[in-house]
C-alpha cells in the first residue's frame, strides 16, 4: 500500500529518467556512489524521485559539462552554500568566456586561411593588378623599424607570440609583413617595419591595411629577398607604366604556407602596394 501510495507522489526512475533525460543507468550509477540519491527507497529497492530533485540532478549534470570530476562535484554539492555559490559560478564563468575567445579566436583563424586558399587556388594570383580593396584587418606586432627581414630573431618571433597569447589569437593565421612607404621609396623591400596576422574579426585586431587602391602580385616561395625582389620589381614596373603613386605601405601575404603544400618552393605570397 506505501508503495502504491509513493507512485501517486512521485516519479519512478525510469518517469524520472525520460523526464530529465539522464539514463537509468547512470542515475543508479550515482546513486551508488553517493553523488545522487533517490528521495526514497522501497523495502523491495524501487527508487522514488521528487520533481525537487530536478534541479540538483541538472547542477550535477552542469558541473560535469564544465568538466569537474564526480569527486569535486561530491564535494561541492556537500558545501552548497549561497557564498559558495557565488563564488564557484564567478569562476566558472571566467573560465568558460576564456574557452569562448579561444574557439572564437580558432574560428577566426580557419575563416582566415579558408579564405586566402580559395583565393590562392581560385586563380585571383596571376600578374600584376590594380585593384580597389577594402579594409583589411591585422594584428600586428610591436615596431621592427626598417630590421632586415632576415635578422628578425627568435626573441622578437617570441614576443610576438606572447602578444598573440595576451590577446587570446590562436597560432595558424596567415602571416606576413608591412614594409613601410620609406623602405618602399628606398628599393629596401628586405626591411620590415612589422609582422603580422591577418585576421578576420575586429575582436582580434590591432591594426588594418587601409582601403583604397593597390598595385599587387604574386610570387612562389618563401620571404626571402630572392623571391621578393622580382615581384616588387613587377609592381614598380606597373607603377611608372600607369603613371601611379606609391601612396602608402607594402603588404605582405602568405596564402599557401607549408600546410597547404609541402613543397617550400611552391608556397604562395601576396604582395600588395597602395597606390594613387
Amino acid at each position: 500500500m506505501m508503495e502504491k501510495n509513493l507512485s501517486q507522489e512521485m516519479l519512478t526512475i525510469s518517469q524520472f529518467s525520460r523526464l530529465t533525460g539522464v539514463g537509468r543507468k547512470l542515475l543508479i550509477y550515482y546513486d551508488n556512489s553517493g553523488l545522487f540519491s533517490p528521495a526514497m527507497k522501497t523495502e523491495s529497492g524501487y527508487r522514488y524521485y521528487s520533481y525537487r530533485q530536478i534541479h540538483s540532478l541538472f547542477v550535477i549534470l552542469v558541473l560535469k559539462e564544465l568538466g569537474l570530476s564526480l569527486k569535486e562535484i561530491r564535494r561541492y554539492m556537500e558545501q552548497y552554500s549561497p557564498q559558495d555559490e557565488i563564488e564557484f559560478l564567478k569562476k566558472q564563468e571566467r573560465d568558460i568566456s576564456l574557452k569562448i575567445r579561444q574557439f572564437q579566436s580558432t574560428r577566426d583563424m580557419l575563416r582566415s586561411r579558408l579564405k586566402r586558399a580559395e583565393e590562392a587556388v581560385e586563380g585571383t594570383c596571376r600578374g600584376v593588378t590594380l585593384t580597389y580593396e577594402k579594409e583589411t584587418l591585422l594584428f600586428q606586432s610591436d615596431p621592427l623599424n626598417h630590421m632586415l627581414k632576415k635578422e628578425i630573431s627568435f626573441e622578437i618571433w617570441d614576443r610576438f607570440e606572447e602578444k598573440c597569447r595576451e590577446a587570446g589569437i590562436s597560432n595558424g593565421y596567415a602571416d606576413g609583413y608591412i614594409v613601410d612607404r620609406t623602405s618602399l621609396l628606398a628599393g629596401e623591400t628586405e626591411r620590415a617595419d612589422y609582422v603580422v596576422f591577418y585576421v578576420e574579426s575586429p575582436e582580434f585586431a590591432n591594426g588594418v591595411i587601409p582601403e583604397g587602391y593597390y598595385v599587387t602580385a604574386f610570387v612562389r616561395g618563401d620571404f626571402e629577398e630572392n623571391c621578393t625582389k622580382p615581384a616588387y620589381r613587377r609592381i614598380r614596373k606597373y607603377i611608372r607604366e600607369h603613371g601611379l603613386e606609391i601612396a602608402g605601405c607594402a603588404y605582405e601575404e602568405r596564402l599557401l604556407d607549408e600546410v597547404s603544400v609541402k613543397d617550400p618552393d611552391s608556397q604562395l605570397l601576396r604582395i600588395r602596394v597602395q597606390v594613387k
